[in-house]
C-alpha cells in the first residue's frame, strides 16, 4: 500500500511539471476536459429528460391545485347563496302559508256565517208559516165556535121565546136587533 501511495505521488508530481498551472493544482487537463464533456452531458439529460418534465408535472400539479381551491372557493360561495336563497324561500313559503290559513280561516267564518244567516231565515220562515197556520187555525176554530154558539143561542132563544108570549117575544127581537146595530157601527 505504501508503494501505491507513493507511486500516485509520483504521478502527481510528473502531472505536475508537465501541465503548467493546472499541473500545479494537481489537475489533468485531459481528464478535466472529459470530465467537463461528462458533465454537460449529463447535466443535458437531466434537463431535458429529467428538470424539463418534472417542472412540467410541478406546474401542472400547481395548476390543478389552485383550480381545485378555486373551484372549492366558488362551490362554498354557491353553497351560501343557495343557503341563502333556501333561507328566502322557506321565509316566503311559510308566509304563503300563514297567508293560506288564514284565508282559509276567513273563509270558512263567512261560509259558517252564511250558513247560520240561511238557517236563521228558514228558522223565521218556518216560525212565521207555523204562526200564520196557527192564526188560520184559530180562525177557523173561532168561527166555527161563532157558528156553534149563534146555533146554540138560536135554539136557545127559540126555547126561550116558544115559552114567552108573543108581546113580549117582539120586544126582545127588536131590542137584540137594536143591539147588534149598535156594535155593527
Amino acid at each position: 500500500m505504501i508503494n501505491e501511495t507513493t507511486q500516485l505521488a509520483a504521478e502527481a508530481a510528473n502531472t505536475a511539471h508537465s501541465g503548467g498551472v493546472l499541473g500545479t493544482l494537481g489537475i489533468n487537463w485531459k481528464l478535466f476536459i472529459a470530465q467537463l464533456i461528462n458533465f454537460a452531458v449529463v447535466a443535458l439529460v437531466v434537463w431535458k429528460w429529467i428538470y424539463k418534465p418534472l417542472l412540467k408535472l410541478m406546474d401542472e400539479r400547481t395548476k390543478k391545485i389552485s383550480d381545485g381551491l378555486e373551484f372549492s372557493k366558488d362551490a362554498t360561495l354557491q353553497l351560501e347563496q343557495i343557503k341563502a336563497e333556501k333561507e328566502v324561500v322557506m321565509r316566503q313559503a311559510k308566509s304563503d302559508a300563514i297567508g293560506l290559513i288564514e284565508d282559509a280561516k276567513r273563509k270558512a267564518e263567512d261560509v259558517k256565517k252564511e250558513k247560520l244567516d240561511q238557517a236563521k231565515a228558514e228558522i223565521e220562515k218556518l216560525v212565521e208559516e207555523g204562526k200564520e197556520r196557527m192564526e188560520n187555525e184559530r180562525r177557523s176554530s173561532f168561527d166555527l165556535l161563532k157558528r156553534d154558539a149563534a146555533d146554540l143561542t138560536a135554539s136557545l132563544a127559540e126555547n126561550l121565546l116558544s115559552a114567552l108570549d108573543a108581546k113580549t117575544r117582539h120586544e126582545l127581537v127588536k131590542d137584540s136587533l137594536q143591539n147588534i146595530e149598535k156594535l155593527k157601527k
